[in-house]
């Protein structure tokens, strides 16, 4: 599904941490709801190791070039994503050496979601180069 509702027409960007490590859950930041139809502008945020994370989209509309970005985040930045694993995670979270302090939304139990695009996930992807 991710492969028919993104392929290789799609924006990329690695982003990586320099001093704060990102967690991984049973979660992860993406807008596909049902398994049978992918959404119209498709878009994931998941980490891949402590210092590396990966944006995969497919907006709308977007320039071609560059294909592939990568971003220095902040801390806070790393921390804010952190947050949206929290939100679409359930049950677990993993962390190499960093523990994070648990927010009220890890600890409903419940795989939740961003209710708008107003969040700092869509603003970040929105900041990709070639993303309008």
């Amino acid at each position: 599904m991710v492969y028919d509702g993104i392929g290789a027409r799609a924006k990329f960007a690695i982003l990586f941490a320099l001093n704060r490590e990102f967690i991984f859950g049973d979660g992860f930041f993406h807008n596909f709801v049902a398994l049978a139809n992918p959404p119209h502008s498709p878009k994931i945020l998941a980490p891949i190791t402590p210092w590396i994370s990966v944006i995969i989209s497919r907006p709308s509309s977007f320039a071609v070039e560059p294909p592939l970005s990568t971003l220095v985040l902040t801390d806070d930045e790393v921390e804010r994503c952190n947050d949206a694993i929290q939100i679409y995670s359930r049950g677990a979270l993993f962390f190499r050496s960093q523990q994070p302090a648990l927010s009220a939304h890890f600890l409903s139990n419940q795989h939740l979601n961003y209710a708008t695009p107003e969040n700092f996930i869509d603003n970040l992807i929105n900041s990709i180069p070639g993303v309008p």
